[in-house]
């Protein structure tokens, strides 16, 4: 999906449509984008969306529906039903507020520098209309990292004066800041069984839909989320193609060439293994400069090697937002474990600054957790590890490929959290939306490569400590 926008106050030349909010404009050359004016207030839908109650609804119809809002709360609200990739930015009165889908897939990015307020998916867009620099905090905490290709901690860009909307929050443009909206209220408890029932319902609406005008694959390995990923599609099987990366070090015996062909063999749908390929340094030199410096090779090459393949007129269906369903990060410890120092392992990063970067999000949820029936360890995964890693893989995947996200949904992720952690840890909805979906797939084993390890990392002390382990070991090797 292409998700070039520009919010600023000034209009710039060069892009197809240009729509004004009192002293701002919103600019794409994309058609997916829609208006609706009422009274005192304006709503624009910006990206690829569908109501998971009624996916008839067109772009058109979903923003007059979001235009049903009168203030923002109700808008936050009315948005939890829309699915997909997206940006709604909505005045009401004099108000302007810019709202992110459920994980920031399309980012907001935002500019302040006195007066000034502007944002965009693309820092290289901010970078160049803004003559912006990259912030010596930036630098500091990318030479800290344990890859080159990890994102910034909590809020912080690779540009100075520039920072992302993290989910759970929406951009107040005239307040100029960033307002947490979640968790506010306690969270109601849901049963598995709710969970289950609910998501296979939803899904199934959003695939009837999504089938009858995409082609889809569906990466498939020997693992638990690719293989609940595919048993939604247990009625399309004649009209999807599985496919797996080979990586440098498999070989025929390789736990996730083998499964996913016994699965394609057994239920009869069509699979290919497809050899990675490599960008030249051309190439890597062009998406670090439009990327504004946030590349991530592994992703631009698993997107080049689709683009690159014959299913490069397909969309395909990532499972970065299935694993919060099994709670597999932070498993089933107790939340007064999760300090700063535990954090800072999960990020990868080695630098004072992201650190900092980490205690002052924990920080900010000292006055919204207490009561509210949520974990630590699930915002951070959701506002870290997807309100950072999985939109930067999302932009990468832009590049060269068309990732289709089912479960981008904010109804469908607060569904999930309903279910108690040491539930979820059990894979209790993975197993059982198989098993309710097509629970044939689990005659063949899931990750008979890992079945002694995982009898390992599954006990929740020996995954603590050695997080610590391991991030230390790691550090020393650098």
């Amino acid at each position: 999906m292409e998700t070039t926008y520009l919010f600023s106050q000034e209009a710039q030349a060069n892009f197809k449509h240009t729509i004004k909010f009192e002293n701002y404009y919103f600019q794409t050359n994309e058609s997916e984008v829609a208006i609706s004016k009422k009274n005192h207030q304006k709503v624009l839908l910006f990206g690829q969306v569908l109501h998971i109650q009624d996916t008839k609804l067109t772009l058109e119809d979903l923003v007059e529906k979001l235009n049903g809002s009168t203030d923002i709360d109700s808008l936050i609200e009315a948005s939890k039903y829309l699915l997909g990739r997206f940006i709604i930015v909505a005045q009401f009165g004099h108000k302007l507020f810019v709202l992110p889908d459920a994980t920031g897939s399309i980012p907001v990015n935002y500019y302040l520098e006195g007066k000034e307020v502007a944002a965009s998916a693309n820092l290289s867009l901010l970078r160049d209309v803004f003559n912006l620099e990259v912030s010596d905090q930036a630098i500091a905490i990318k030479k800290g990292a344990l890859e080159q290709q990890h994102p910034m901690p909590n809020d912080l860009t690779m540009l100075q004066n520039v920072k992302n909307v993290l989910p759970n929050h929406y951009l107040d443009v005239t307040a100029k800041q960033t307002k947490r909206y979640f968790p506010i209220q306690k969270l109601p408890e849901t049963s598995v069984d709710e969970v289950i029932n609910q998501t296979s319902q939803i899904i199934g609406r959003i695939l009837d839909e999504v089938m009858g005008k995409e082609k889809i694959a569906i990466p498939l390995t020997s693992g638990f989320d690719s293989r609940l990923i595919l048993s939604f599609f247990k009625d399309y099987t004649e009209h999807i193609v599985a496919y797996t990366f080979a990586h440098e070090n498999f070989d025929e015996n390789t736990a996730d060439i083998v499964v996913p062909k016994a699965l394609s063999e057994r239920f009869n749908f069509e699979y290919k293994v497809l050899s990675r390929k490599k960008l030249d340094e051309v190439q890597l030199n062009q998406a670090a400069s439009d990327l504004a410096g946030m590349q991530n090779v592994r992703i631009l090459e698993n997107a080049y090697t689709l683009a690159s393949s014959e299913l490069n007129d397909r969309s395909f269906v990532p499972g970065d937002i299935i694993p919060l369903a099994k709670s597999n990060f932070g498993q089933n410890l107790p939340d007064s474990l999760a300090s700063v120092s535990y954090l800072v392992t999960k990020s990868h990063n080695y630098s004072d600054e992201s650190r900092a970067s980490i205690k002052s999000w924990k920080d900010d949820l000292k006055a919204y957790l207490p009561s509210k029936n949520v974990s630590i360890y699930d915002l951070f995964f959701w506002e870290n590890r997807w309100g950072r890693w999985f939109t930067n893989n999302a932009q990468n995947y832009d590049y060269f490929s068309n990732p289709l996200y089912i479960f981008n949904n904010r109804y469908l992720i607060e569904l999930w959290l309903g279910v108690s952690r040491s539930e979820r840890f059990k894979k209790a909805i993975h197993k059982g939306l198989i098993e309710k979906q097509w629970p044939e797939l689990l005659e063949i084993p899931v990750n008979p490569d890992e079945s002694r390890l995982s009898s390992i990392t599954d006990n929740q002390w020996i995954y603590y400590f050695g997080s610590y382990l391991k991030h230390y070991i790691k550090g020393w090797r650098r």
